[in-house]
């Protein structure tokens, strides 16, 4: 899950630049889309990289709002692409918060099939 931030490769868009506001450059969900053609059958796990700066420099301190812009990414694959995610990572090479995961399961689809939480990577 891109965050608008410089990652190894470059930048990787956000699907969700602006609180609220959903990008139209983001290619995850296409790329995602494209894989499942050839193969339906690939469980589809995300794991946010880094996070947009409206979520702040620390994206734990407001953990609500950082708990909902990963599910705005779990709905947009189900509502606008139709896949189901498997698996939801936490945040790429970071300590978790427990607190925040909490925030985040608490946000999470409460109708089947519901993504597994992965706490540690």
């Amino acid at each position: 899950m891109g965050g608008d931030d410089q990652s190894t490769e470059g930048t990787d868009s956000s699907h969700e630049s602006q609180k609220h506001e959903f990008s139209k450059t983001n290619y995850e969900f296409q790329l995602i889309h494209e894989v499942l053609q050839i193969n339906p059958s690939i469980p589809i796990c995300v794991l946010p990289w880094s996070f947009p700066g409206w979520l702040g420099k620390q994206p734990y301190e407001n953990e609500k709002e950082t708990a909902e812009y990963v599910v705005d990414w779990l709905r947009i694959g189900k509502e606008k692409w139709g896949f189901d995610t498997y698996c939801v990572g936490v945040w790429n090479e970071r300590n978790f918060s427990e607190s925040y995961v909490r925030s985040a399961l608490l946000s999470l689809p409460g109708t089947p099939p519901n993504p597994q939480l992965i706490w540690i990577q």
